[in-house]
């Protein structure tokens, strides 16, 4: 065989050879079938942040990390607002919130290390209204006026003789009591001028 029938063969083994990656590159850039959008375990998946959108791109579900800690957004796609939120509260623990059609929180769900577990709900702009929360002794209510200031609270008595009702002045002062006390019986106490009276 001489050098011309050589490189002949040379020449059309290089044109196969390039035919072949041609074709399986072809192959590989075909867009997927049906059956390979089928669901997909991953064992684990690492990120900053994760989005989760409908079928026209808004925005239905944010997960991400800040220094504080995890953020979990519920929003509504159609005002394209935050209804819900789950975030580290201020104290380092767990805070649930739901937000008004302003945007504005009126309920959140916490735990304080002092108190416990903590329900407060207001009245946008009104910072609260309500606070429902337990500690050692059991659990208590608070009410506030506009203001912010506390009208009412009632809360499991601390000498564990029963329940508690007050109620409190503009100058959130006690002006009557109303309690169990040790023998089973009911009490009632009014301030008048900086003076208690029991009835």
């Amino acid at each position: 065989m001489n050098l011309k029938q050589k490189l002949t063969y040379m020449l059309i083994g290089s044109l196969f050879t390039l035919a072949g990656y041609f074709l399986a590159s072809l192959a590989n850039n075909q867009p997927p079938n049906a059956q390979d959008n089928t669901n997909k375990v991953f064992e684990k998946i690492v990120c900053k942040e994760l989005v989760v959108v409908n079928d026209k791109g808004e925005r239905g579900v944010w997960l991400f990390a800040s220094e504080e800690g995890g953020w979990l957004s519920i929003d509504n796609t159609k005002e394209k607002r935050m209804i819900m939120s789950m975030r580290p509260g201020l104290l380092g623990n767990g805070f649930f919130s739901i937000y008004n059609k302003k945007g504005q929180e009126f309920a959140s769900l916490s735990y304080h290390n002092e108190v416990g577990g903590m329900l407060e709900l207001s009245t946008p702009p009104f910072t609260r209204g309500a606070v429902l929360f337990t500690d050692k002794h059991g659990g208590a209510l608070g009410l506030f006026n506009k203001e912010e200031k506390i009208v009412a609270g009632m809360a499991a008595g601390r000498d564990g003789h029963g329940g508690v009702l007050e109620l409190h002045n503009k100058n959130k002062t006690v002006v009557i009591d109303l309690r169990a006390d040790a023998e089973g019986s009911g009490v009632i106490k009014t301030r008048k001028v900086g003076t208690w009276k029991t009835h």
